[in-house]
């Protein structure tokens, strides 16, 4: 989900997990996938947003946060 306001973007990834393991697996599918690009060209700040969820409740369990350059 992407999330544009006047003064930056906002890209979040939601994953769901069973433990511990895997809490940067939101932030790499960002990189990997490079949902930043497609804001570049706005010249503001983008931050990448993970955020790791248990399976059964739906709790937060990991949040990872990056600021990029624009």
């Amino acid at each position: 989900m992407t999330v544009v306001m006047n003064h930056a973007v906002f890209i979040f990834e939601f994953k769901t997990t069973t433990g511990n393991k895997d809490k940067d697996k939101a932030i790499k599918q960002i990189k990997e996938k490079n949902y930043a690009e497609k804001c570049k060209g706005l010249n503001l700040p983008i931050y990448l947003i993970g955020l790791i969820l248990t399976r059964q409740r739906g709790m937060l369990v990991f949040l990872n946060g990056k600021k990029t350059v624009s």
